[in-house]
């Protein structure tokens, strides 16, 4: 018997396992040693060696699509189980880790799956445009679960940390994405913000993002007489990106505060985010100047207001900090306005 021959014989005989036990789920037919049998069949299957990881990966895609089957009868949470009791050895190409993810996401219950499950789901390569679409489109289908408002809070959040992975690596790993699609995951981090009273909800996907849209990938071509223009001496980002997500921010306080009582965690974490940016980019005087403009002004009237403007104010406290004596990272000169005497705040 070859070996595609013979995994195939231990694939059936594990499903006639699991479709017999399926059909008698009150006879206390699985129990004790079959318990293990079954989940030593499964390991034993998973972990043949195999020439080439293309048809481990097969086999292993071929296991996890004819099983779930069974996720819709009574012995559904011992099915699943033994996806949770492999989850670190299962081996996936991309498309099938993106399709059985977008899947389960649409089961009732998809919390049943382990932290190990959506782990392994979230490692995606994004070698090419199709996978990282199809990888926003599963996303979406993460915003739409996590913008449901929480009766559980404690399954809500296992539910954040479930999905936080597969997020945060699309946004490290994704290029050319739209400033739409950043707007999306800052609005999807607000609302888990919201929703964890008590947790700080970290920025990083936004910021991998706002240094990897396409706006900014046209703005990086190499132009004709580029080695004659004065050299960046610190990263690019995308500035528009940045205030979208700062003007976002303020509608989104703006209405989900209540009598002044504000989502603290997200206002520690808004204001780290573009500190570090101002610091760290390639930004003036002038672009510091149109982000504060989206938190709005000091004129404005109320609680959170007054919060936003406080917000932009430590936000040119750290531009100045970084930046002394109106000294630009680009060109090493002290700018006109500061030789006139006059103070870097509004």
């Amino acid at each position: 018997m070859n070996t595609l021959s013979q995994n195939n014989t231990l694939l059936e005989n594990v499903l006639q396992k699991l479709d017999f036990y399926s059909k008698y789920p009150h006879m206390r037919l699985f129990s004790g040693k079959k318990v293990y049998e079954l989940h030593e069949d499964v390991r034993y299957l998973l972990n043949k060696p195999f020439e080439n990881v293309e048809d481990k990966q097969k086999l292993h895609g071929n296991f996890l699509w004819k099983i779930k089957k069974f996720y819709s009868t009574p012995f559904r949470k011992e099915t699943i189980a033994l996806v949770n009791a492999n989850a670190k050895i299962l081996e996936l190409n991309d498309n099938d880790k993106l399709n059985y993810l977008n899947y389960i996401l649409s089961l009732n219950g998809s919390q049943d799956f382990s932290q190990d499950v959506f782990n392994n789901f979230a490692q995606i390569s994004y070698k090419d445009v199709e996978t990282q679409s199809k990888a926003i489109k599963v996303f979406k289908k993460m915003k739409i679960l996590l913008g449901k408002t929480p009766k559980d809070s404690v399954k809500y959040e296992n539910k954040v940390r479930s999905y936080y992975p597969f997020i945060f690596n699309l946004a490290k790993n994704s290029k050319n994405v739209s400033q739409q699609f950043v707007r999306d995951v800052a609005d999807t981090l607000f609302v888990v913000s919201k929703n964890l009273k008590y947790r700080e909800v970290s920025m990083a996907p936004l910021m991998f993002l706002v240094q990897n849209t396409a706006a900014l990938s046209i703005q990086n071509v190499k132009h004709l007489f580029a080695d004659e223009l004065p050299v960046e001496t610190k990263p690019l980002i995308d500035k528009k990106a940045v205030e979208n997500i700062m003007a976002d921010y303020r509608n989104f306080s703006l209405k989900h505060d209540n009598k002044g009582l504000a989502d603290m965690n997200l206002y520690h974490a808004i204001t780290s985010f573009a500190c570090t940016v101002v610091e760290k980019f390639d930004y003036t005087p002038k672009d510091v100047k149109s982000l504060r403009q989206k938190l709005g002004d000091k004129h404005l009237s109320g609680i959170t207001n007054s919060r936003l403007y406080e917000m932009g104010r430590l936000i040119q406290r750290a531009y100045n900090r970084s930046h002394p004596q109106g000294m630009t990272s680009r060109h090493k000169t002290v700018q006109p306005i500061y030789k006139a005497g006059y103070s870097r705040w509004d």
